[in-house]
Protein backbone atom coordinates (compact mmCIF):
# COMPACT_ATOMS: atom_id res chain seq x y z
CA UNK A 1 0.00 0.00 0.00
CA UNK A 2 1.00 3.15 -0.71
CA UNK A 3 -0.25 7.09 -1.00
CA UNK A 4 -0.62 8.93 -3.88
CA UNK A 5 -0.03 12.95 -3.51
CA UNK A 6 -3.44 14.60 -3.84
CA UNK A 7 -3.09 18.32 -6.43
CA UNK A 8 -3.52 21.05 -3.60
CA UNK A 9 -7.28 22.46 -3.09
CA UNK A 10 -6.94 26.00 -3.87
CA UNK A 11 -11.08 26.81 -3.76
CA UNK A 12 -12.87 27.14 -0.53
CA UNK A 13 -15.07 23.72 0.05
CA UNK A 14 -17.61 25.04 3.15
CA UNK A 15 -20.72 27.00 2.31
CA UNK A 16 -19.24 30.01 4.30
CA UNK A 17 -16.46 30.58 2.72
CA UNK A 18 -17.74 30.30 -0.70
CA UNK A 19 -20.85 32.36 0.48
CA UNK A 20 -18.05 35.19 1.88
CA UNK A 21 -19.35 39.16 0.98
CA UNK A 22 -15.93 40.28 1.85
CA UNK A 23 -16.82 42.59 4.54
CA UNK A 24 -15.15 41.95 7.91
CA UNK A 25 -16.58 39.65 10.75
CA UNK A 26 -16.20 42.46 13.39
CA UNK A 27 -19.02 44.54 11.36
CA UNK A 28 -18.92 47.85 9.56
CA UNK A 29 -19.11 49.94 12.54
CA UNK A 30 -15.16 50.22 12.44
CA UNK A 31 -13.57 54.04 12.06
CA UNK A 32 -10.19 54.55 10.78
CA UNK A 33 -8.11 56.59 12.67
CA UNK A 34 -5.60 59.18 11.96
CA UNK A 35 -2.80 56.56 12.78
CA UNK A 36 -3.94 53.89 11.03
CA UNK A 37 -5.94 52.11 13.39
CA UNK A 38 -9.59 51.13 13.87
CA UNK A 39 -11.43 51.69 16.90
CA UNK A 40 -15.37 50.53 17.27
CA UNK A 41 -18.46 53.43 16.91
CA UNK A 42 -19.73 55.25 19.94
CA UNK A 43 -23.46 54.56 20.53
CA UNK A 44 -23.67 58.08 19.42
CA UNK A 45 -22.20 57.73 16.25
CA UNK A 46 -24.08 54.25 15.95
CA UNK A 47 -27.23 56.19 17.00
CA UNK A 48 -26.74 58.63 14.03
CA UNK A 49 -26.15 56.52 11.51
CA UNK A 50 -29.53 54.40 11.94
CA UNK A 51 -30.89 57.88 12.34
CA UNK A 52 -29.34 59.12 9.07
CA UNK A 53 -31.06 55.15 7.45
CA UNK A 54 -34.12 55.45 8.83
CA UNK A 55 -34.80 59.14 7.28
CA UNK A 56 -33.38 57.77 4.05
CA UNK A 57 -36.40 54.80 3.99
CA UNK A 58 -38.91 57.61 5.00
CA UNK A 59 -37.65 59.58 2.75
CA UNK A 60 -38.00 57.39 -0.15
CA UNK A 61 -41.40 55.43 0.94
CA UNK A 62 -43.22 58.83 0.89
CA UNK A 63 -45.12 58.95 -2.14
CA UNK A 64 -48.15 60.68 -2.74
CA UNK A 65 -51.60 58.97 -2.03
CA UNK A 66 -54.71 59.09 -3.81
CA UNK A 67 -58.01 59.58 -2.10
CA UNK A 68 -60.35 56.65 -1.79
CA UNK A 69 -63.46 56.93 -1.67
CA UNK A 70 -65.95 55.03 0.39
CA UNK A 71 -67.59 53.53 -2.14
CA UNK A 72 -64.37 52.28 -3.80
CA UNK A 73 -63.60 50.28 -0.10
CA UNK A 74 -67.19 49.04 -0.33
CA UNK A 75 -66.59 48.05 -4.13
CA UNK A 76 -63.15 46.27 -2.93
CA UNK A 77 -64.73 43.90 -0.58
CA UNK A 78 -67.45 42.46 -3.46
CA UNK A 79 -63.95 41.29 -5.56
CA UNK A 80 -63.68 37.39 -5.44
CA UNK A 81 -66.59 36.73 -3.40
CA UNK A 82 -68.50 35.23 -6.27
CA UNK A 83 -68.08 31.37 -5.87
CA UNK A 84 -66.59 30.93 -9.01
CA UNK A 85 -63.56 32.13 -11.96
CA UNK A 86 -66.68 33.57 -14.25
CA UNK A 87 -68.55 35.35 -11.32
CA UNK A 88 -65.51 37.03 -10.06
CA UNK A 89 -64.03 38.24 -13.33
CA UNK A 90 -68.04 39.46 -14.06
CA UNK A 91 -67.59 41.53 -9.94
CA UNK A 92 -63.93 42.32 -11.12
CA UNK A 93 -65.40 43.70 -14.54
CA UNK A 94 -67.22 46.35 -12.95
CA UNK A 95 -64.63 47.27 -10.48
CA UNK A 96 -62.64 47.75 -13.18
CA UNK A 97 -64.37 50.01 -15.15
CA UNK A 98 -65.14 52.23 -12.27
CA UNK A 99 -61.24 52.39 -11.16
CA UNK A 100 -60.87 53.68 -15.06
CA UNK A 101 -63.45 56.19 -14.44
CA UNK A 102 -66.27 54.93 -16.68
CA UNK A 103 -68.35 54.47 -13.02
CA UNK A 104 -68.67 56.17 -10.17
CA UNK A 105 -67.88 54.18 -7.36
CA UNK A 106 -71.22 54.63 -5.83
CA UNK A 107 -72.71 53.12 -9.21
CA UNK A 108 -70.30 50.64 -8.91
CA UNK A 109 -71.08 49.07 -5.65
CA UNK A 110 -74.56 49.22 -6.54
CA UNK A 111 -74.09 47.21 -9.56
CA UNK A 112 -71.69 45.14 -7.79
CA UNK A 113 -74.13 44.46 -4.87
CA UNK A 114 -77.07 43.55 -7.20
CA UNK A 115 -74.84 40.92 -9.15
CA UNK A 116 -73.48 39.53 -5.89
CA UNK A 117 -77.50 39.32 -4.57
CA UNK A 118 -78.36 38.12 -8.17
CA UNK A 119 -76.00 35.18 -7.77
CA UNK A 120 -77.09 34.22 -3.98
CA UNK A 121 -80.72 33.83 -5.63
CA UNK A 122 -79.53 31.85 -8.29
CA UNK A 123 -77.60 29.09 -5.90
CA UNK A 124 -80.69 27.59 -4.40
CA UNK A 125 -82.73 26.50 -7.82
CA UNK A 126 -79.48 25.52 -9.45
CA UNK A 127 -78.73 21.92 -11.07
CA UNK A 128 -75.48 20.72 -11.49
Amino acid sequence: MHCVPQPRKTEPTSYHAKNDDGQSFLGNDLVKQADGSYRSKTPAEQRRDAEAASEKIRAASVKPSRHVDEWETIAKTYIGSGGSHGRNASLREIYDRAFRGELEWREAASQMSALKKSYSALLPTARY
